[in-house]
């Protein structure tokens, strides 16, 4: 699969006050066509910035970025703002946390989410409203020709992203930038742009910005951990909770006598319940906690292995 997106020790320097901050201090990380990054990491781990710095939205007198960035092979950091503003236009969108601070309250859906075609295309104001009711429709607007007249606080809280994503996706996008989507969303809200952003995956690739660990697990087919400015580990999805995974057990005994026996002898042990705990491998193997179980006649009731969560492998990143 051909890179599209490689960032390298990329830094971005804030004047702030006489010391100034490091908000990004060397992040790198590459993406492949038509693949869904999730760039996770805490509030306050430089998630957003380094996003922005992407996308070029950074004010270049507030913010000095160094490093390279590379979209499809061209340099962008040190780009003219004519050919920034092409790029913006042609090859990358950005879909922020949230759409009340980016949809204007007095001009409706339908010219805001084909704003983009206006600026930087010559098309008919016909073909780009058609082509804005096609990108409503992809992002699962219903009714997109009775939404496109509709002003935004027309729209409940968790519809108003979906006109953001048609924005983005309507000039058909090399790279997809969305810094925290999902962020401000309930369960039902989340689980639909999760799957809008599922869907677009056929035809552009998504850098996805959370802290949401769950949904980089539902979504994405890469991720890369940041933790104070830096990326720890990045790489596919499947393949890092393969290499890091550690064997977790939960047991269950007859009694609460039983395991406060066993949590005695094996240190390791952690109490989840009322005749529960959880071990690691890596603390006690199996073979002898079930040699003691029986040699104690202890009755065990079940002992499963647990499947290892992402919140749980970045929580071991970013403890170390």
């Amino acid at each position: 699969m051909a890179e599209l997106l490689n960032v390298q020790d990329l830094r971005v320097h804030f004047h702030i006050a006489a010391k100034g901050h490091n908000a990004v201090d060397g992040v790198s990380f590459s993406l492949g066509e038509g693949e869904i990054l999730g760039l996770v990491g805490e509030s306050g781990s430089g998630k957003s910035v380094t996003a922005m710095s992407i996308s070029g939205l950074l004010p270049r007198r507030q913010a000095e970025v160094s490093g390279s960035i590379k979209l499809g092979g061209r340099e962008i950091l040190q780009c003219p703002e004519e050919e920034l503003r092409k790029i913006q236009g042609d090859d990358l969108a950005v879909v922020f946390q949230e759409p009340m601070t980016s949809l204007n309250p007095v001009v409706r859906v339908g010219p805001q989410v084909e704003e983009s075609l206006r600026v930087h295309t010559r098309l008919s104001p016909e073909a780009r409203r058609q082509r804005a009711l096609e990108a409503m429709t992809q992002a699962e607007l219903p009714d997109p020709e009775g939404l496109y007249r509709k002003y935004p606080h027309e729209l409940s809280g968790g519809m108003l992203q979906r006109p953001m994503v048609a924005a983005a996706i309507i000039s058909e996008p090399k790279l997809l930038i969305c810094d925290e989507p999902t962020s401000a969303l309930d369960p039902v809200g989340r689980k639909e742009i999760l799957d809008i952003l599922m869907a677009v995956r056929e035809q552009t690739t998504v850098l996805f910005s959370t802290h949401i660990l769950s949904d980089v697990e539902r979504i994405c087919t890469d991720v890369a951990f940041l933790n104070d400015g830096v990326v720890n580990i990045q790489g596919k999805l499947s393949d890092i909770k393969s290499q890091y995974r550690t064997e977790e057990y939960v047991l269950e005994t007859g009694k609460e006598e039983e395991l406060k026996l066993l949590m005695n002898v094996f240190a390791g042990l952690k109490k989840s319940g009322m005749n529960t705990a959880s071990f690691r491998e890596n603390d006690h193997t199996l073979f002898d906690i079930l040699r003691f179980v029986t040699d104690n006649r202890i009755r065990l009731l079940k002992i499963e292995r647990v499947e290892p969560t992402l919140e749980t492998l970045f929580m071991e990143v970013v403890e170390k």
